[in-house]
């Protein structure tokens, strides 16, 4: 006789399996009571995934309450008759996944959003005739939502100070911009909010922020306990503890650092979380021994010639992260030895002969790294020994450019070596643009033996300024410090926070300007972010001028190489063409700027693409290109 599959039997079936509620999908609709899914509810736990399976009809608030209690991520099962504040209000506060998307409009105030945010709520989500600064600012002091997701028009120092001291170490390290971590912002939260103390990493509680705290804080009476909560103890009670957050800098001494240098696991202590302050010789010579490779974070007094020669070696072609001083003869060999892209970290006076021809064999790009006393024996070897490497044509133009280049100039050699690329193109061996270039070059030749006829004296002295420039020169510059601010202008773009952008880009182009760095590279990085900033900001006037600055300092050919590295400047120099060429087209061009425009359009189309980069990178310009051309002959018709 067949089972009577009931109620009865139902309700039975499900009690025999509290432990897996889930089951509930099992029973036919018809048979999922309301009884049963009480009974379900008071004997699940905490897991109470199975409201899935709860038919509408047999939903109460009761069930509704209870299952927001246990999760607010199961508020997507429960019908929208049951949503009310209430309700909303019974979400256990500090789970994930409250959205508010389920919520009615008109049940939507402003506690529920405040409760919402407790319970995982995006702050996207919050309407925004309610998303104030009192919204911002409960939002952030829960320590559940980050500054990057406030309305960047709020953003202020009340904000930035709560973020501070509601954070956790991971938010500090990770989301907060490096301008907010600087000790002028670190004190204002602590002035601001006590808790500061306990959310901001040890190590950056320097001297001059905890003379701040202690000023402030020092006489009350939990002050002894706040300090033992981040003395070097700590590391004792609690081994597992990051030193470098749990431990004010103020308190750090000589032999723990060691210990903690030498654990050599991210859970140790690394050369960038050290205060300059708090280096020493012992715990700079650690840091070399251990992490050879964050010599850049030592501070440059404590950086002597055995700890370069010990970075050389690890590997050897990062000449960079040595000082301009340190860089011997012997580490520059060793690097070029590694890798010619070194050639142009090697300061000019220690550039051999040997380097040179070494990179422009393996790159022949990298000719405008050649210093211009060494140019002609590098190019007189090149032609004399490793001629079957090159085009011949171009190794006779450089040759006698660098003729040309150092006094006492030797016009006849330059003569012999552009006449000969002429006769080259005779038995077609040269190129119609090489000759074109040699040709050029001896009327400049013949102007300087006196014949002016071709030249003009100011023709002469613009083509000996762009056409004979040095190589350029290394410099030391603090590239740890002039990344966290590039990065900090890419985060503030990325954020529509352009005040700040321009801000921190114009610092890191201070920077550069006071190392006397050349570098085309970072040039371009710093200079990309202001144009950003600026645009943002409406002020395209600068930002124009500044686009065409970096296409007549950085757009030469010549200052790409076959670098990664360079694609940064390529980047840049391609946004610069765009940017110059295709704003007029948002309105009619005048005639005579259309012939400008398409050379612009041409110029970012000539950019190559570099190692990695997509093979369409000239795409927009020749489509803009096409479309100008297109709204032109529509004219015309």
């Amino acid at each position: 006789m067949a089972t009577l599959k009931d109620q009865a039997y139902w309700d039975e079936f499900m009690r025999k399996q509290p432990g897996n509620p889930s089951m509930l999908g099992s029973v036919p609709v018809e048979f999922r009571s309301t009884g049963m899914c009480e009974w379900l509810m008071q004997n699940c736990g905490d897991n109470a995934s199975f409201v899935r399976f709860i038919p509408e009809q047999a939903f109460t608030r009761a069930l509704a309450e209870a299952a927001l209690v246990r999760s607010a991520r199961l508020f997507g099962y429960i019908p929208a008759r049951l949503i009310d504040k209430q309700v909303c209000m019974s979400a256990r506060v500090g789970d994930d996944g409250f959205d508010l998307a389920h919520v009615p409009a008109q049940v939507i105030d402003r506690e529920v959003c405040v409760h919402a945010l407790r319970c995982g709520a995006r702050l996207a989500d919050v309407p925004p005739a309610l998303l104030d600064k009192a919204m911002c600012m409960a939002a952030v002091t829960l320590g559940r939502h980050a500054l990057d997701e406030l309305p960047m028009a709020m953003i202020d120092d009340d904000l930035i100070a709560a973020a501070i001291a509601h954070g956790s170490y991971d938010s500090f390290n990770d989301v907060l911009p490096e301008l907010f971590k600087s000790p002028d912002y670190l004190v204002m939260a602590i002035e601001r909010d006590k808790i500061a103390l306990d959310a901001i990493p040890g190590c950056r509680i320097t001297r001059q922020v905890y003379d701040c705290a202690q000023r402030l804080y020092g006489a009350d009476a939990d002050w002894p306990a706040i300090v033992a909560r981040h003395d070097e103890s700590r590391i004792a009670q609690e081994p597992d503890a990051l030193y470098a957050e749990v431990c004010w800098s103020v308190f750090w001494t000589e032999p723990v650092m060691l210990a903690q240098i030498a654990m050599k696991k991210s859970e140790g202590l690394w050369p960038f979380e050290i205060p300059a302050e708090r280096f020493s010789k012992a715990v700079a010579q650690a840091c070399v021994d251990v992490h050879p490779l964050h010599l850049n974070s030592v501070p440059a007094h404590w950086i002597d010639q055995a700890m370069c020669e010990r970075v050389s070696l690890a590997p050897p072609d990062l000449l960079d992260l040595i000082p301009l001083a340190r860089r011997t003869d012997k580490i520059c060999v060793r690097a070029m030895k590694a890798n010619y892209t070194t050639l142009g970290m090697v300061p000019l006076a220690q550039r051999s002969v040997g380097m040179c021809v070494a990179a422009l064999i393996a790159n022949q790009d990298r000719s405008d790294q050649v210093p211009l006393a060494l140019r002609r024996e590098v190019f007189d070897t090149l032609v004399a020994k490793h001629g079957r490497h090159f085009d011949a044509s171009w190794l006779y133009l450089n040759r006698g450019d660098a003729a040309l280049g150092v006094e006492p100039r030797r016009v006849d050699l330059a003569l012999a070596d552009y006449r000969h690329v002429v006769d080259s193109g005779a038995s077609e061996e040269a190129s119609e643009e090489q000759i074109d270039a040699a040709l050029y070059m001896i009327e400049y030749c013949r102007y300087l033996l006196g014949d002016t006829a071709g030249m003009s004296a100011e023709d002469c002295a613009e083509h000996a300024r762009s056409w004979f420039g040095e190589a350029i020169a290394p410099v030391d510059v603090d590239t740890p410090r002039l990344f966290l601010l590039v990065g900090d202008a890419q985060t503030f773009n990325e954020r529509g926070d352009h005040a700040r952008a321009l801000a921190q880009a114009q610092r890191a182009g201070d920077l550069l300007h006071a190392a006397g760095c050349a570098d085309p590279v970072l040039l371009a990085e710093v200079a990309g972010q202001k144009r950003l900033a600026l645009n943002g900001l409406g002020r395209r006037d600068e930002s124009d001028q500044l686009c065409q600055d970096v296409l007549d300092t950085l757009g030469e050919e010549s200052m790409y190489d076959d670098s990664e590295a360079c694609n940064r400047l390529r980047v840049a120099v391609r946004a610069c063409y765009l940017q110059l060429s295709t704003r007029p087209l948002d309105n009619d061009p005048a005639p005579g700027a259309l012939e400008q425009i398409l050379a612009l359009l041409d110029g970012g189309a000539a950019v190559e693409a570099g190692p990695g980069e997509d093979d369409d990178v000239a795409r927009p310009f020749i489509e803009y290109r096409a479309a100008l051309l297109a709204r032109l002959a529509a004219g015309d018709g």
